[in-house]
């Protein structure tokens, strides 16, 4: 049976224990259905409040000195524009692509500044969201100020073992992305780890056999 709007609403770890008259108001807000490729939100045209992914995947792109690059790719249930509700500055520094055809809740500003101010539990989900924001920020910070590339995928695959184990699908063009470097140098770097028998790479997996030679490696680049 296809779950209500509210259902859908209480799935995402910021609404999830939000009062009854919290979860409606959300449900009247706006839905908007993007194609893929379609700018949700960007610099030049932003919206302001955030946005709920019932459908599809979004990405998250920043500028980089070389262009635009991707910081995160978000699926059903995420969230997009949280961090910018409190701010001094109310633009977006990011640019938000539709990654494939997705239907997205549009909570407009002040809405989500009425629902934080006034219901206890979705304000505590909210600091949390935001620590976990600036841990990922951080932790993107440092591998884009890895002093080479051997550096920043090591850390990048050290980052993801501790968040998904020693095994986990691995997209090389979005990793390259999210570091800022070329595909080919992260490829080099994967295939160098596989002959010293520190990583195994196949068919999109990726196998971590010896973490602390990974952690080694990830220090001394």
């Amino acid at each position: 049976m296809k779950a209500t709007i509210q259902e859908r609403i209480r799935k995402t770890s910021l609404f999830s224990r939000a009062s009854e008259d919290t979860v409606g108001e959300i449900a009247r807000c706006r839905r908007t259905f993007y194609a893929k490729g379609d700018v949700i939100s960007s610099p030049a045209e932003f919206f302001s409040g955030m946005g709920l992914i019932f459908s599809g995947r979004v990405a998250v792109y920043g500028k980089g000195q070389e262009g635009d690059v991707l910081l995160n790719t978000l699926e059903a249930g995420d969230l997009f524009g949280a961090v910018s509700l409190f701010g001094e500055k109310p633009e977006s520094v990011s640019t938000i692509v539709a990654g494939r055809d997705s239907e997205i809740l549009l909570i407009p500003k002040p809405l989500a500044e009425d629902i934080v101010r006034h219901d206890g539990e979705v304000a505590m989900a909210y600091i949390a969201f935001l620590t976990d924001r600036i841990r990922f920020l951080n932790e993107k910070i440092t591998g884009f100020s890895a002093p080479t590339a051997e550096c920043a995928v090591c850390h990048a695959l050290c980052e993801k073992t501790e968040c998904l184990g020693f095994s986990f699908s691995l997209n090389v063009t979005h990793l390259a992305q999210s570091l800022a470097i070329g595909r080919m140098s992260v490829y080099r770097v994967i295939r160098a780890l596989s002959e010293e028998n520190i990583v195994r790479y196949e068919r999109g997996r990726m196998t971590v056999i010896n973490p602390e030679k990974l952690k080694e490696k990830e220090n001394k680049s």
